[in-house]
């Protein structure tokens, strides 16, 4: 988020994720969060919108996202 460039916000934000047989993303919560609510939603929000390929059976994903300004 452009307000998180801003401020200089960082952080490692790591989270579960649990997907649906049609490789949809059913749920999201934060496992560690960044300490900063502007970058722990734009995290959710970047999970809760990713897609994989089509699965057996439901499963659950720990990922992390490494928001660092460059």
């Amino acid at each position: 988020p452009k307000l998180a460039i801003k401020r200089g916000y960082e952080g490692m934000l790591k989270l579960k994720i649990w997907i649906r047989k049609n490789g949809s993303v059913s749920e999201v919560k934060i496992i560690k969060s960044t300490g900063y609510n502007i970058l722990d939603l734009s995290g959710i929000k970047a999970a809760k919108n990713s897609r994989f390929f089509p699965l057996e059976e439901e499963a659950t994903l720990n990922i992390e996202y490494d928001l660092r300004l460059n």
